[in-house]
């Protein structure tokens, strides 16, 4: 049982890791984060926090434990010294977390496994001691008002057709930068929480050494599961809209009038109902919780 606070790791590094790499956000290429020991490329900084603790037990002789993260968020107030601790990088963190996790993505170190968490908190402690963050990790207020809103349906209940975009989609500009373009699939399979699986060796769509295929099958899904709710095909200029059906074979791309896939990827949700972490625990889930207050469980499992 872990608690993943990416918010301290950025503050107290005083610089040496980006605000981006903290909040799932797309890195700039000159600044991607390599373990040098392993050479794994971390694209978020909660991956590398579950990942230590992997390779902390494993130094002590212990394996086959699945890690839980028993607190993650982000503070959405902060003193006059605390300029990060705000409702914006509130909302970005928790909102690209619950995307990481109801994607099923693991970390680099164990791709497969997937890390169920719990967010932390549902309200703010407003008689914590010490700096003002401390006071403000909630996603409500001690009387029950919200800061801010997250959404867990738009992605439980994604369907490939529920946009109504048939015959439009988001591919890869084959003219873009490969490092980019490479930087933006990194992306939307882990943080922007695109159904990849299609695009993995041995599955319909994968196409080894033919990036452009594969971003441009990622960007796809990820723009009709997320169009509808703001999302966009953009992934920094690498991407464009296209009215030609990129479909080949029997790798069916969302949008195209031959799919038959159309709850392909589906996250099943279960709302307000405790879940026993162990007996699930292959599959991913979020919760919202007051430790020590009061425990507010709302599983969305993949």
């Amino acid at each position: 049982m872990l608690n993943a606070q990416p918010y301290y790791g950025y503050t107290k590094g005083q610089g040496i890791f980006p605000l981006e790499y903290a909040l799932f956000q797309p890195l700039n290429p000159n600044n991607q984060i390599v373990d040098s020991n392993t050479n794994f490329q971390y694209t978020s900084m909660f991956d590398a926090m579950v990942d230590s603790a992997y390779y902390s037990m494993q130094s002590l002789n212990f394996s086959g434990i699945q890690v839980i993260v028993t607190a993650t968020g982000w503070p959405s107030q902060g003193g006059a010294n605390e300029p990060d601790a705000n409702i914006d990088n509130a909302l970005a963190y928790n909102s690209n977390l619950i995307r990481h996790v109801l994607n099923g993505s693991g970390t680099p170190s164990r791709p497969t496994t997937s890390v169920s968490v719990y967010v932390h908190e549902l309200f703010n402690e407003d008689l914590q001691p010490g700096p003002v963050s401390e006071k403000n990790w909630g996603i409500f207020v001690s009387n029950g008002t919200a800061l801010y809103s997250l959404t867990f349906g738009h992605l439980a209940e994604s369907h490939a057709d529920s946009t109504g975009m048939a015959g439009v989609f988001c591919v890869a500009n084959s003219s873009a930068d490969s490092t980019a373009l490479k930087k933006s699939l990194d992306w939307a399979c882990g943080p922007g929480a695109a159904n990849c699986t299609a695009i993995q060796p041995g599955q319909p769509c994968y196409e080894a050494n033919n990036l452009v295929v594969l971003a441009s099958y990622a960007f796809n899904d990820y723009y009709h599961r997320t169009q509808a709710s703001g999302g966009t095909c953009s992934f920094g200029n690498t991407a464009m809209t296209t009215t030609t059906d990129p479909s080949h074979g029997s790798c069916i791309f969302i949008g195209s009038t031959g799919s038959s896939t159309s709850t392909t990827g589906a996250t099943t949700l279960s709302a307000f109902g405790p879940v026993g972490a162990l007996s699930q625990a292959s599959r991913p889930q979020i919760l919202s919780s007051t430790l020590l207050v009061v425990t507010f469980l709302l599983p969305f499992i993949v």
